[in-house]
C-alpha cells in the first residue's frame, strides 16, 4: 500500500460528491462508519483491509459533506435581505482597490457575531463580505467592527457562461454581502485586541505593496504586486485577457512554482551562510507558512505550502520521498478544512497540474530525449539542454491534462500555450527574483530603491510586450463551446486507464496515444452540432439590452455591448456567453443608442472576437472613431437600413433617435424590426413619447409581431404607449433587467390581449428559437430553466 492516501483521499472526494449531487442525511453514513470500524481489525489481510478503509472514508466523505454544508438556524444565511447593523470581527486580508476615477471600494470578510435591524440586537454568525464603497478608515485584520448597510445575497448566474458569484462564495461559507457608503457607516471597537502574527504580516504585506507602487508605474505594478503577493484585483482587463489567451494566466496566481522559486532562493542563502540542514529546513518550512499568509491564503499556495513541508520534513526524516501519496495527503487535508473547495476550478486544475508533472511529465521527456535521465549533465550546454527538456516535458504534460478541464470551465483553448509558458516562465521567474531583491532594498535602503526597481520594471515590460505579442498570433487561441460533463469525465477515465497500463501496454510511448485521445475530445467539442435553427437571446444585463442572433447559416449579431471596459454587462456577460457558446467571429454588431450602457463595451468586445463591421446610429458615428482603427468598419444607419443576414432573414431599422442636443442623439434608440420569413420581432431598447407617436403614425402596418423587447421607460408615457403596444399586439413580450423602471400600467395592457410575458431580471437570459420553416418556436428561460412551445397557427 504506497499510494495509500491516494486511495483513501479519492473515496473521501468521492463521498463528498455523492451527497452534493445526491443529499443523503449524514446519520446513515455513520450509522456505517460505526459497523466498518470494527472491521479494520477483524479483517487483518492487506486486500480486505484497503477495501474496509477505502469504504470508510466513502461514507466518511458522504457525512462530512452533509455536515459542512448544514447551517444553523442563528446563521446570517437564514436571514432576509435589508437594511442591517452588524457586529464583528474582520477575518481576512483587506484589500483597497478604485472603481472609479475618485472612488474607492474596501472589500473584505467579516466573521458576525450580532445583528440589529431596527432597534432589537440578536445573536447571529456566520460569514459574509463587506463592501465599503468610498471609505478611507484603516480597517484591519482582527479589527472588532460595527456596519451599517444594506445587506444582500450573492449575485447569480441569470445567464449563460456568466460566473456564478453565488456558488463560489458559498464554497467558502459566505453567504451574504453587505454594502456600506463612507466612513460614517463603520466604527472601530478595538483595532488592536487581535489579529496577532498574522496581522502584522498583513500588515507587511500592505508595505510591500505600497513600495511597489511607489517606484514602480502603472501597470507593471500591478502585475509585480501579483507575482510576489497574489494583489491581482487592479491588474488591468485588457493585460489579464493576454495572459488568458496565451495560456500563462497561472502566472498570476500565487501557486507552487512562485513558492519553490522563493524558497530555492532562500534555503540556497542559507547553505552559503553554512547552516546546518535542520536549520535550513526549520527556516525554510516557516518562511513557507510565513509567505501563504502574505499571499492571501488561496487553495493553490496552501497546497504548495502543505507539500512543501511535508517533503522538507520527509527529507530532514531520511525517509523514502513518494511524491503521488505527498500530493494526496494534501488533498485529503485540504478537503478536511473546506469540502466544498473540491469544486471549485482552481482546486482541480491545481492538484491536476501537479498530479500531471509527477506522474507524466518523465514520459514526455524521455520520449523526447531517452538518455536524459541517465547522463550526467555536465556543463553548461548540457545543462541548458537538460532544463529546455524539462520545461517542454512539464509544459506539455500540463498542457494535456489540465486543456480538457480550461476548456470546460472557461471556454478557451490555447494552442501557443506550451510555447508561451517554456518562454514566459523563466522570464517571470526573474521578474519575482529581482523583485523580491528590490523589496528587500526597499525596506532597507529606500534612497536606492529606485535603482533596485529597474530590474523587474524593463523585466516587467519586456514580459508583458512578449505576453501581448504571442496573444496577436492569428489562431493563437480558440473559444469551444462548453462540452458535455460526460464527455469530459469520458477523457479523464481514459487518461486515468492510459496511466495505468502505461508500462503494460505504451510504454514510453504513452504521450503519442494521450495526444490522439485529446485530438479526439476537441474535435468532437469543435465539431458539436449548434443546431440549424435561429435563435435569439435576450441577456440579462441591467438597463441596456443586449440580444444576440444567430441565423440559420451560422452567422451571428451582437445588438448593443454593455458597458465599458470594466463594466458588469460587457465584460461579465456578453462576452462570457458567446465563449460558452464557441463563438469566435461576429458578422455584425449594432449600437442603437449613444448611452456608454449600450456602446462602452466595443473595444473590448473587438480585443477578444473578430468583428467586421460596426453599425451605429448616424448622428452618433464620430463617437466610433477609434473602432475603425481596430480593423473594423463603423457605417453610420437610419430609418430604412435593412440588414440582410441569409435569404431568409433581415433586420430592419423602422426609426432612428428623434431628440437631439448639440447635435447628439439622446434619450432614445434605433427601433429594429427583425424579420424570418413569417416570425416576426421587434426591437425598442429606449423610446420617448414622440417616437412612440411617429411609430403608430407612420409605421402601423410593420408594428405587428411575435415578439416585443419592452422600451426601457421610467414611468408610464399614457395613452402614446398604450397605443403602441396595442398596435404590436405581441405573443411574447421580454422585459430586460429587474423591472424596476416599468409600472403595472405596462403589464396589465400586455396581459389584457393574452400576452406572455418574460422578465429576464427574474428568469434569467431568455433564448427564443425558431424552427426551420417558422412555423413553431419554444422560449427558454435560463434561471428557471422552463421552456415553453409556441405555434404560429396558434396565434
Amino acid at each position: 500500500m504506497t499510494h495509500i492516501f491516494l486511495y483513501i483521499s479519492l473515496f473521501f472526494a468521492s463521498g463528498i460528491i455523492c451527497n452534493y449531487y445526491l443529499p443523503i442525511p449524514f446519520i446513515y453514513p455513520l450509522l456505517l462508519l460505526f459497523w466498518l470500524i470494527p472491521s479494520l481489525f477483524l479483517y487483518c489481510t492487506e486486500k480486505r483491509f484497503l477495501i474496509a478503509i477505502t469504504s470508510m472514508f466513502f461514507l466518511l466523505g458522504i457525512a462530512y459533506e452533509g455536515v459542512s454544508s448544514y447551517l444553523p438556524h442563528d446563521n446570517i444565511a437564514q436571514y432576509q435581505p435589508g437594511r442591517y447593523a452588524l457586529i464583528g470581527i474582520v477575518d481576512s486580508a483587506v484589500e483597497i482597490r478604485k472603481y472609479s476615477k475618485k472612488k474607492t471600494l474596501t472589500t473584505f470578510v467579516m466573521k458576525v457575531k450580532k445583528g440589529k435591524t431596527k432597534s432589537t440586537w440578536f445573536t447571529v454568525r456566520g460569514n459574509v463580505r463587506v463592501n465599503v464603497y468610498s471609505g478611507t478608515k484603516p480597517v484591519q485584520y482582527g479589527d472588532e467592527i460595527r456596519i451599517w448597510g444594506e445587506m444582500k445575497r450573492p449575485k447569480r448566474a441569470t445567464n449563460r457562461g456568466q460566473f456564478d458569484y453565488r456558488a463560489y462564495l458559498k464554497k467558502y461559507d459566505i453567504h451574504m454581502i453587505i454594502s456600506a457608503y463612507g466612513d460614517t457607516c463603520v466604527r472601530i471597537y478595538s483595532s488592536k485586541k487581535k489579529g496577532g502574527v498574522v496581522r502584522e504580516i498583513l500588515n507587511v504585506r500592505n508595505k510591500i505593496n505600497e513600495k511597489i507602487n511607489r517606484h514602480i508605474a502603472y501597470p507593471y505594478n500591478t502585475i509585480l504586486s501579483a507575482l510576489l503577493i497574489g494583489k491581482r484585483s487592479a491588474i488591468p482587463p485588457s493585460i489579464r485577457d493576454d495572459f488568458v489567451k496565451t495560456g500563462t494566466v497561472h502566472l498570476l496566481a500565487i501557486s507552487g512554482l512562485h513558492v519553490s522559486i522563493i524558497t530555492a532562493a532562500l534555503y540556497y542563502v542559507c547553505t552559503l551562510f553554512g547552516m546546518h540542514r535542520l536549520v535550513r529546513a526549520g527556516v525554510s518550512i516557516l518562511f513557507m507558512v510565513v509567505y501563504a499568509v502574505l499571499a492571501g491564503l488561496r487553495f493553490p499556495i496552501l497546497r504548495a505550502v502543505l507539500m512543501g513541508s511535508i517533503i522538507i520534513m520527509g527529507i530532514v526524516l531520511d525517509r523514502k520521498k513518494n511524491l503521488i501519496n505527498t500530493l494526496f495527503l494534501v488533498f485529503l487535508l485540504l478537503l478536511l478544512l473546506y469540502p466544498e473547495s473540491l469544486f471549485l476550478a482552481g482546486f482541480q486544475l491545481s492538484f491536476l497540474s501537479v498530479f500531471s508533472i509527477i506522474i507524466l511529465s518523465p514520459a514526455v521527456k524521455e520520449l523526447f530525449s531517452p538518455n536524459s535521465n541517465t547522463i550526467q549533465q555536465h556543463g553548461l550546454p548540457r545543462r541548458l539542454r537538460h532544463s529546455v527538456h524539462t520545461g517542454y516535458a512539464v509544459s506539455i504534460a500540463i498542457f494535456f491534462t489540465s486543456s480538457v478541464l480550461i476548456i470546460y470551465y472557461f471556454n478557451i483553448f490555447s494552442l501557443i500555450s506550451i510555447g508561451a509558458n517554456i518562454l514566459i516562465v523563466p522570464l517571470s521567474s526573474a521578474v519575482m527574483i529581482s523583485g523580491i531583491i528590490f523589496v528587500i532594498a526597499a525596506f532597507v535602503f529606500e534612497i536606492g530603491a529606485p535603482f533596485f526597481a529597474a530590474f523587474p520594471y524593463f523585466l516587467l515590460k519586456g514580459m508583458i510586450a512578449g505576453i501581448h505579442l504571442l496573444s496577436r498570433i492569428p489562431f493563437g487561441f480558440l473559444y469551444l463551446k462548453t462540452p458535455h460533463l460526460s464527455l469530459v469525465l469520458s477523457y479523464y477515465f481514459v487518461l486515468a486507464l492510459s496511466l495505468f497500463f502505461k508500462k503494460k501496454l505504451f510504454g514510453r510511448y504513452i504521450i503519442i496515444w494521450i495526444g490522439i485521445v485529446w485530438s479526439i475530445f476537441v474535435v468532437i467539442v469543435i465539431g458539436c452540432k449548434r443546431g440549424d435553427d435561429v435563435a435569439i437571446s435576450f441577456l440579462d444585463a441591467g438597463r441596456a439590452p443586449i440580444v444576440h442572433i444567430r441565423s440559420r447559416n451560422g452567422k451571428h449579431i451582437v445588438i448593443n455591448t454593455g458597458g465599458g471596459e470594466t463594466s458588469h454587462a460587457g465584460r461579465w456577460i456578453l462576452k462570457p456567453f458567446l465563449m460558452a457558446q464557441g463563438i469566435n467571429s461576429i458578422d455584425t454588431v449594432i449600437i442603437t443608442s449613444l448611452y456608454k450602457s449600450y456602446r462602452g463595451g466595443i473595444n473590448m468586445l473587438i480585443d477578444n472576437f473578430k468583428v467586421p463591421t460596426v453599425l451605429v446610429p448616424l448622428c452618433n458615428q464620430q463617437y466610433f472613431s477609434n473602432v475603425e482603427q481596430q480593423n473594423s468598419t463603423v457605417i453610420p444607419i437610419q430609418e430604412g437600413y435593412t440588414l440582410e443576414s441569409d435569404s431568409d432573414m433581415t433586420l430592419t431599422v423602422l426609426l432612428g433617435p428623434r431628440r437631439r442636443e448639440q447635435g447628439r442623439c439622446i434619450d432614445s434608440a434605433l427601433v429594429l424590426k427583425l424579420t424570418y420569413k413569417d416570425f416576426k420581432v421587434l426591437l425598442c431598447p429606449l423610446m420617448d413619447e414622440d417616437m412612440f407617436e411617429t411609430l403608430v403614425r407612420d409605421q402601423r402596418s410593420a408594428l405587428l409581431c411575435d415578439v416585443l423587447l419592452v422600451p426601457h421607460q421610467e414611468v408610464f408615457l399614457g395613452e402614446s404607449e398604450e397605443r403602441f403596444l396595442k398596435a404590436v399586439s405581441p405573443r411574447i413580450a421580454i422585459i430586460n433587467g429587474e423591472n424596476q423602471y416599468h409600472t403595472q400600467a405596462v403589464e396589465d395592457i400586455l396581459t389584457s390581449f393574452g400576452c406572455d410575458i418574460y422578465k429576464t431580471g427574474e428568469e434569467g437570459g431568455i433564448t427564443i428559437s425558431v424552427s426551420s420553416n417558422a412555423a413553431q418556436w419554444e422560449v427558454r428561460s435560463f434561471l428557471k430553466n422552463t421552456r415553453k412551445d409556441y405555434s404560429t397557427d396558434s396565434m
